[in-house]
């Protein structure tokens, strides 16, 4: 039926030329504070689909500034909507265009129900429905979190049920609807008035309409969904604890009974919707490995005076089908001598008061990246923050409040980011000079005291934001902070040359650098660099990004090292206007689709590509068989980019079918090495990722079991010590070649590596180069600004003739892409050096022996 309101501008009939079709209008469908739907007939479509028009009013307005800025959002909006359409339970965006000083959104046409109408009051669905629910809405905002946006306004009346195939999709992103709603303070500050969402859906912090959007926000929202569910209540009609503002909705009240779900279920759903947002979940990733461990049950008999736990099932009892509905009944044993039943009476209502829940395996579990062995869950209280894995943005982020390296943790470190905590920034200056004093390895300890020594004394300063891989199983483990340590160096390095200039006449004689690094201040500023932890895991990445936008004291950042992390997060920084600098993604992909706001300070993968593909022509090698993960952005584009080059010069390339994929858990190199030779094949490109996966340990196991008998070509990411380690057992490893991209016997600025070595008491290696020279990019850039911003930031660096010197050269930017001008690229061997901690080093290939390289290894 067509709604009948004074403001509504469009009628039945009335015809909207967007760009991509005509649309004319059918039926209103609903209006609101933001805009009015319709449903329009597609006139450009065989037989006239149905789609859905949505308009936004312009803003109320008349500095031109603010139309401005709503056309920019717009059309970013209109961007990730699009691209947010390639899942099948988001509609499709069709077109989006101006008319009628309004914008206009066609979408897809989904026929079915609003679940508002699966949600009569005082009908309670069963656990087992709410988990099941959970679950889909769960793993469609796992996908739109994952590109930076967040929905909003989640609420029964936008999760529509398709008919076609009963499948939710969610509908009607709050983001455009913020547009019309954009004004411009007295200071000429643009900005929105009123706060996006539903009220009794909507978190306490999203009523400030100048709060970011956060995915806690949807996960709120989302577990007030479910406590509907199984209250059969309408979220406005539960009370709130007066003292701690918490929603009372498991215990009984005098109008209804108590809420019977299992206990670790109860937990879930409170860490979901918990009055303060730092208490609150804030991956839905957190949420589905949690709901993984009570997705099937074990039933176990115990006495009748066991309470019951588990959910009602439609006739009021406990049904079998709710709780085991692929009809797989396990029994575990007791682990005490008590009086157990040995029967079931399945379908019999007296087996409810026996019954007790146990966890047992997940559904669906390749959803989401969780290992196949669960850590153990601790329960929590229902009134304290739930124990999750540390993915909250805020907790993997640091600038000296938080120990993030937890592998180099000495008492005075420790003690010393305990009282930066505390703004103690004398005492811990003091603590963390103590610590390097003890550790002069640890980069964080330098960062960190750097940024003390600014509190200190006082001091102006800029703040730049480095995000790192500190290596993690799935379930939160360190597995190792190497990487992350390397790349800090370089960084660290920079940032001390910066503030040395702060302290030249201030008697601090016994902070790192002095009378060799050349102190060097930014207009008289120093510099303070924030520490962000991405773990190499997707949704990490992804919490960093949102929250590093977030803080506007950050100019730029530095990150991610992967491309696998980088292409996951750029659109964050893009679209939030904070440029990025990448010191190690290489893949082809972010040249297809450049950003305005990412550059990068190593090479891409045809560069790389390459110099692998000369030096096996070189060796006379014309066949060759190919390793690499087809699901890294890096490792599939130098495979891409390998194959093309190695074959458009006559060469040949193989894949071996079910044996080419290094990132497969039961990949099996001697296998691998087999195939190869039963094929005749004598050269082998092994191109592992960096670190996302295990395929560096399977390519390193390839270099093992092949013995120098073929030979092997790779990437930067085998510049390791690991490989080294490999290496020394080997009989030769005179047919090795892997690439790099900075080497200390072949260094741009000969002073860095030698002041590399006396500041960190041993060599640094290309990673710390590349980010050493990531930082100096970005001291330049900020010096050549009077005034600096996010946006004079892109600019400089965007300008045809900016150029900043590093140690692996000049670093210039195509304004275009953000690719590096000339970008450095070389090849290494390894060759014997008693002297080395191994027995053999890493020398550019040009030298054949150590000796011809320069160095000294008796």
């Amino acid at each position: 039926m067509y709604i009948q309101s004074d403001n509504i501008l469009l009628q039945p009939g009335h015809i909207l030329n967007g760009i991509q079709g005509s649309y004319r209008i059918m039926e209103g469908l609903g209006e609101g504070g933001f805009g009015r739907t319709y449903k329009a007939a597609q006139m450009n479509q065989p037989n006239n689909p149905p789609c859905v028009v949505k308009e936004i009013p312009f803003p109320q307005s008349n500095d031109p500034r603010v139309l401005a800025q709503a056309r920019r959002r717009f059309q970013m909006e209109g961007s990730a909507l699009r691209h947010l359409g390639n899942n099948s339970q988001i509609p499709e965006l069709f077109d989006s265009f101006e008319e009628n000083n309004c914008f206009y959104l066609v979408q897809e046409y989904i026929e079915g129900h609003p679940i508002t109408q699966e949600l009569p009051p005082k009908q309670r669905w069963t656990e087992i429905q709410t988990i099941d629910f959970l679950r889909e809405v769960l793993t469609i905002l796992q996908s739109i979190h994952q590109e930076g946006i967040v929905h909003r306004d989640i609420k029964p009346a936008n999760l529509i049920r398709r008919e076609a195939d009963r499948k939710i999709v969610l509908i009607d992103f709050g983001a455009v609807r913020e547009i019309s709603t954009f004004t411009v303070n007295s200071t000429g500050e643009i900005l929105t008035t009123q706060a996006i969402g539903t009220t009794g859906y909507m978190p306490a912090e999203q009523y400030n309409p100048r709060s970011l959007p956060r995915p806690y926000n949807d996960i709120y929202a989302l577990g007030i969904i479910a406590i509907q569910a199984l209250t059969g209540r309408n979220p406005n009609d539960l009370p709130p604890d007066p003292v701690t503002n918490e929603l009372i909705w498991i215990f009984p009240t005098p109008d209804r009974p108590a809420v019977r779900i299992s206990d670790r279920f109860r937990d879930i759903l409170t860490g979901m919707v918990r009055y303060h947002f730092q208490d609150r979940y804030r991956s839905v990733i957190d949420i589905l490995r949690d709901l993984n461990s009570i997705e099937s049950v074990v039933i176990v008999l115990h006495d009748e005076d066991v309470p019951v736990t588990q959910p009602e099932s439609k006739n009021g009892n406990l049904s079998i089908t709710d709780v085991l509905p692929d009809g797989d009944l396990q029994v575990a044993q007791p682990e005490s001598p008590k009086p157990w039943r040995r029967w079931l009476l399945l379908g019999s209502v007296g087996i409810a008061a026996a019954l007790t829940v146990v966890l047992l395996k997940p559904k669906n579990q390749a959803l989401i990246p969780i290992t196949q062995t669960q850590p153990t869950q601790t329960k929590p209280s229902p009134i304290s923050p739930l124990p999750t894995q540390p993915t909250a943005s805020a907790d993997g982020v640091s600038s000296g409040e938080k120990l993030l390296v937890q592998t180099s943790a000495l008492w005075s470190k420790q003690r010393g980011i305990n009282e930066f905590a505390d703004k103690n920034y004398a005492e811990s200056l003091k603590l963390f000079k103590q610590s390097w004093r003890e550790d002069r390895r640890d980069p964080e300890t330098l960062i960190y005291m750097n940024n003390a020594l600014l509190k200190a004394i006082g001091a102006e300063y800029y703040t730049i934001a480095i995000v790192v891989p500190i290596r993690r199983n799935q379930d939160g483990r360190i597995v190792s902070a190497t990487l992350a340590e390397e790349l800090l160096r370089g960084v660290a390095q920079a940032q001390t040359e910066v503030n040395l200039s702060l302290i030249a006449n201030r008697g601090d004689r016994d902070f790192p650098g002095q009378g060799f690094l050349a102190p060097k201040s930014i207009n008289g500023k120093g510099l303070k660099v924030v520490i962000a932890d991405d773990a190499n895991i997707k949704s990490y990445a992804v919490q960093r990004a949102n929250y590093l936008v977030a803080q506007p004291d950050i100019l730029a950042a530095i990150g991610h090292y992967t491309s696998d992390m980088t292409v996951e997060t750029v659109d964050i920084y893009d679209r939030n206007q904070l440029a990025l600098i990448s010191p190690g993604s290489t893949t082809e992909e972010l040249t297809r689709k450049p950003r305005e706001y990412f550059f990068r300070t190593a090479p891409t993968t045809s560069v790389e590509a390459e110099d692998l593909v000369n030096q096996l022509l070189k060796t006379g090698q014309k066949k060759v068989a190919v390793f690499y993960n087809p699901n890294s952005p890096f490792s599939a584009s130098l495979w891409e980019e390998f194959t093309k080059q190695f074959e458009a010069k006559g060469g040949k390339t193989f894949r071996f079918r079910n044996l080419f994929d290094l990132s497969k858990n039961d990949f099996n190199a001697r296998a691998a090495i087999e195939e190869v030779d039963r094929a005749g094949i004598k050269a082998i490109a092994i191109l592992p990722d960096g670190q996302v996966t295990n395929s560096l340990e399977n390519a390193l196991e390839m270099i093992k079991i092949n013995n120098n008998r073929n030979w092997i070509v790779g990437p930067w990411t085998l510049y390791e010590p690991r490989t080294l380690e490999i290496a020394k057992d080997l009989k030769s490893v005179d047919k090795l070649g892997i690439s790099l991209f900075w080497h200390p016997l072949a260094s741009f600025d000969k002073n860095f590596p030698i002041n590399a070595e006396k500041l960190w008491g041993g060599p640094v290696n290309t990673r710390s180069a590349l980010t050493y020279d990531a930082a100096k990019t970005l001291i330049e850039a900020l010096e050549m600004q009077p005034q600096p911003t996010r946006e004079g930031m892109q600019k400089t660096l965007a300008e045809p003739n900016f150029k900043a010197e590093g140690a692996t050269g000049i670093i210039e930017f195509d304004s275009k892409t953000g690719n590096r001008k000339n970008p450095p690229k070389r090849l290494a061997h390894i060759v014997p050096c008693a002297a080395a901690i191994y027995g053999v080093t890493f020398v550019p290939i040009e030298f054949p022996t150590a000796a011809a390289a320069g160095l000294k290894c008796e």
